[in-house]
């Protein structure tokens, strides 16, 4: 019997020629749309959706039909024949942002697409295939493409049904009764454009498929044509958003922010790392409104002191990324954290050679105790992370060994001095996972929800 093709071997089919039409592949009519224009006549008021299924494809719902885990473990070829190399940039290309782990047990995790399926993880695939394949263009995900995306979340089992809570945000005068939060079941679903080729063509067809209100992950990262009047209709819709990446698009300014306040209320995690035209005091401002949002990527914004002391101040958070910061200093770090010892589970803090040393390692580890995920790259002045044990060791009562995963690639750390600090901490460094090179992808994600809930566990990315 001749061996059926993986999945993205299909996909990477399915995109074709150069010259081919992706949408094509997604249009149910098929080139007939001329025979049944001629049915409906020319009449101007007709529907031009009447023939779009609004169940999924044949296709679909045979994938649908496979329960279980989806892994992410792509690494499809560029160009033919080629191999992807290793690199740094892989853990964004196997889209971590819209993964979760399946499992607590660190031997028998399993990478897999939040709120996904089988024939989402396909479709994504196939949006891979035509980014890295270097055949992404404005005009490839049509109308077609995103209905059947709609489609298929909309089949998704009851189980990955979330209950949306809606809350008033205005204040109301005390002798009013507050407003009753309504429940709504919004079946939702993840969506990676990571260094698509994206314009109005695309976002139109986003919005006429009606797919936004179904957006729970959108990962937009590295999409340098968009602007705030592109992204604009997207978020308009997208009131069950749950995390955004918008990391690189250097276009945006701090009028996506002020959207984000404003349409996506529910927003609980945020990347905006790279984005150079956001400024941290809008940021803050931001922030004040969305008050969900327990994670924040935003490093290579110009942070201050003070500015981090402030946002530190308004809440415990969760993830926080603050690298390529050379205005910040160890003393004020070390302030600002003070506030985050019952919260924060993801530090990072990549290229901040003014600040991160032996000494701001062990102030850390003396208060965060729930840490889990420590980014440190490109800080040549830490050799070591004895300095972390030392300040654990301080802590009375003394604490379980702690599992802890370190980036420590482009810094001082080396695989000798690794070894001592498990020699010096033989029991407290048990769990120590250090990554000094191109390995690791996917590892600094600690998102460990088994089904998406109102009550989310860990849900980190550094």
């Amino acid at each position: 019997m001749r061996e059926i093709p993986s999945l993205q071997v299909l996909c990477l089919r399915s995109v074709g020629g150069l010259g081919c039409s992706a949408e094509r592949t997604f249009d149910p009519n098929k080139g007939k749309k001329k025979k049944n224009e001629n049915k409906r006549g020319n009449n101007s008021n007709a529907k031009q959706d009447d023939n779009l299924p609004q169940n999924p494809t044949s296709a679909s719902k045979l994938l649908q039909s496979f329960d279980g885990e989806i892994k992410i473990n792509r690494t499809p070829a560029i160009g033919k024949g080629a191999v992807r190399r290793k690199q740094a940039n892989d853990v964004d290309l196997n889209h971590p942002w819209i993964g979760i782990w399946s499992s607590d047990d660190r031997e028998t995790q399993v990478l897999q697409m939040e709120y996904g399926s089988p024939s989402l993880d396909v479709l994504q695939c196939f949006i891979d295939s035509l980014v890295e394949l270097g055949r992404m263009d404005d005009c490839k995900l049509g109308v077609h493409f995103f209905r059947e995306w709609k489609a298929n979340v909309l089949a998704k089992k009851e189980s990955n049904t979330v209950v949306v809570k809606s809350k008033s945000r205005k204040q109301t005068p005390p002798k009013k009764k507050a407003r009753r939060e309504q429940e709504v079941s919004v079946k939702l679903g993840s969506l990676s454009l990571h260094n698509s080729v994206l314009g109005e063509d695309t976002v139109n067809a986003m919005v006429e498929s009606k797919m936004a209100s179904h957006l729970a992950v959108l990962d937009m990262t590295g999409i340098q044509p968009l602007t705030d009047d592109l992204l604009f209709p997207i978020l308009k819709d997208a009131s069950n958003l749950k995390r955004l990446s918008v990391k690189n698009c250097r276009r945006l300014t701090s009028k996506t922010l002020e959207h984000l306040g404003q349409y996506t209320s529910q927003l609980t995690s945020l990347d905006i790392g790279g984005a150079y035209n956001l400024k941290p005091q809008a940021v803050l401002e931001a922030c004040a409104n969305l008050f969900y949002l327990d994670e924040l990527y935003a490093s290579g914004l110009g942070w201050t002191d003070g500015l981090l002391q402030e946002l530190t101040s308004l809440r415990g958070w969760k993830g926080l990324s603050m690298g390529f910061a050379p205005l910040l200093t160890a003393g004020g770090f070390k302030a600002a954290m003070l506030s985050q010892t019952k919260s924060l589970i993801s530090l990072s803090i990549p290229f901040c050679e003014q600040m991160v040393d032996a000494a701001l390692l062990g102030a850390l580890g003396r208060h965060l105790p729930l840490l889990r995920a420590l980014d440190v790259r490109g800080n040549t002045n830490l050799v070591s992370l004895t300095g972390w044990y030392d300040g654990r060791a301080t802590l009375a009562p003394k604490p379980e060994a702690q599992p802890l995963l370190v980036l420590a690639r482009y810094s001082g750390v080396a695989k000798a001095s690794l070894e001592d600090t498990k020699r010096i901490h033989p029991l407290d460094a048990l769990h120590l996972d250090c990554i000094l090179d191109s390995d690791g992808i996917g590892l600094g994600i600690q998102r460990t929800m088994e089904v998406p809930s109102e009550n989310n566990d860990e849900e980190m990315q550094l």
